[in-house]
């Protein structure tokens, strides 16, 4: 359990040339919100991520140690990689001109050679646990997931976390799916997404939903076979995304958005979903203390 969504990579980083790497932010108005579900119960920022990760990675370690591994944690940069601003495909007009949709460093990084896999004997078993302690966890709106639990993962997360961690960290990250899923199909919101695809239009970008305009720079980054193809449409996704940042605004995208899931929140959550979300926010809470 790494992050609860896909991140972007910031543009910055990975592409030398358009903007220098370690560069400072240049003056401007603030970042705009953080826009998950329930106050983003189940998403992180880099530092939140790093401590969880350094809790359970620490805990998994000890585990194997005792099982008679050495544990191979995996490696991540935390520093440069960025959290969307949310889940929407809404776009910060704060910092858009330097991030883009974060689309062409992440393609590029995709590319860099995975790291080799360990192949010790009974390891990825101590690791990721037996089939015989598999338990089903059921989810609201979801199918079970399931989770071995005499793995290293799992025990480390129980003893890290809590014991609950997963059925709560599973059950309300379900709800915050389907907290998204409602906000995108609510009528405000499709009427707002109606407005910004107009807008887009008169700016060249036949578009009609959020995800084709990220959609169109991955394909012409994974279709790059240079460097200075793929700066080309580093240079088209920051034109493109700054365009788009400035049609949401116009058609008051986020601001349906966020009224959209307020009331899905409300609808989501039954008297025992709150208390699992109240239980997994001390959990959360607690680990981020330490």
């Amino acid at each position: 359990m790494r992050r609860a969504i896909t991140i972007g990579v910031v543009l910055a980083v990975a592409l030398t040339g358009l903007v220098g790497c370690g560069a400072s932010a240049p003056a401007g108005p603030a970042p705009a919100a953080r826009l998950y579900p329930f106050d983003s119960a189940v998403y992180y920022t880099a530092a939140e991520q790093r401590r969880i990760d350094h809790l359970v990675d620490t805990a998994v370690g000890a585990c194997m140690r005792s099982r008679g591994y050495t544990y191979r944690s995996p490696s991540i940069d935390f520093e440069s990689q960025a959290e969307p601003a949310n889940p929407y495909g809404l776009l910060d007009p704060a910092t858009v001109g330097r991030t883009g949709y974060g689309v062409v460093p992440a393609v590029v990084n995709a590319r860099r050679p995975p790291a080799p896999e360990v192949t010790e004997p009974g390891y990825a078993t101590a690791l990721d646990g037996t089939t015989g302690s598999r338990v089903d966890i059921p989810l609201p709106g979801a199918p079970a997931i399931t989770i071995a639990r005499d793995g290293c993962e799992a025990r480390a997360r129980a003893a890290a976390l809590g014991a609950d961690w997963d059925r709560l960290y599973y059950t309300v990250q379900s709800l915050s799916n389907t907290v998204i899923t409602t906000t995108m199909s609510a009528p405000a919101v499709t009427a707002a997404t109606g407005r910004w695809s107009a807008c887009m239009l008169t700016k060249g970008y036949h578009v009609a939903s959020l995800d084709a305009a990220p959609g169109t720079i991955q394909k012409g980054a994974e279709s790059a076979t240079s460097a200075e193809q793929i700066r080309a449409v580093a240079r088209t996704e920051l034109t493109m995304a700054t365009a788009d940042a400035a049609c949401q605004r116009r058609a008051g995208l986020r601001s349906a958005v966020e009224q959209a899931q307020k009331a899905a929140e409300l609808r989501v959550l039954t008297p025992g979903h709150r208390r699992d979300l109240a239980a997994f926010r001390r959990l959360k809470r607690d680990a981020l203390a330490g």
